[in-house]
């Protein structure tokens, strides 16, 4: 009820391969993007396997990049994770 828009992304980890990152988009919520943020990832580790929890976090943003025809660009959600953090 809180998400709005959302897409989940594969970045590279030394230990795991590959680890999901979710971006989201929020309704118009009352609540902390931190909590809300958690309460995700708490949801995600109860319905999935744990190779499918959300280990590379959730970034909250205020809408998703699309190209034309409305398909996420989840290659600029890698870079844009790559920039915050390891810049």
């Amino acid at each position: 009820e809180d998400v709005a828009d959302a897409a989940v992304v594969g970045v590279p980890h030394v230990q795991y391969g590959d680890m999901p990152v979710a971006f989201v988009v929020l309704r118009n919520s009352s609540g902390r993007p931190e909590d809300v943020a958690e309460k995700l990832k708490d949801f995600v580790a109860g319905k999935t396997p744990y190779y499918k929890h959300i280990y590379g976090g959730v970034f909250i943003m205020d809408r998703l990049p699309r190209n034309v025809n409305g398909k996420v660009l989840k290659q600029q959600l890698k870079l844009l994770y790559n920039s915050k953090t390891n810049g």
